[in-house]
């Protein structure tokens, strides 16, 4: 069995719910604040941060928003340096990674998936 690169089987195992429930455990700071969009840095109880994007997309029919959120493992480092410098790099720094994707489409079910690579920051009212 190889050690795992990041968190611990709550926060980066393979159930995507699970993991969402364990990234969200504590609140470290937030970069940015906006009706639509955040830049969240999270931590499990193991330690682990995370960098979590939410983006939100208005339809402007019925009120069912398409919702999306992006949660990547970073290092402390790497977060101390994000709340000192900005977000705008995150998507540079945690490129190749491994992130969970969780989404909430217009008349869609709420799902969360991991991904391999492919970060990006989704587009946002």
């Amino acid at each position: 069995m190889s050690a795992r690169p990041f968190g611990c089987e709550q926060c980066f195992g393979d159930d995507g719910e699970r993991a969402w429930i364990a990234i969200r455990r504590a609140h470290v700071a937030a970069l940015v604040e906006e009706s639509h969009f955040s830049v969240r840095l999270t931590a499990c109880a193991c330690g682990q941060r995370f960098a979590v994007v939410f983006a939100e997309r208005i339809d402007w029919s019925g009120g069912e928003d398409d919702m999306t959120w992006l949660a990547a493992p970073i290092s402390v480092g790497e977060a101390k340096s994000l709340e000192a410098q900005g977000w705008e790099g995150l998507a540079s720094v945690v490129s190749g990674r491994r992130f969970l994707l969780r989404c909430y489409p217009t008349k869609g079910g709420l799902t969360a998936v991991w991904r391999e690579g492919g970060f990006t920051i989704p587009w946002h009212d």
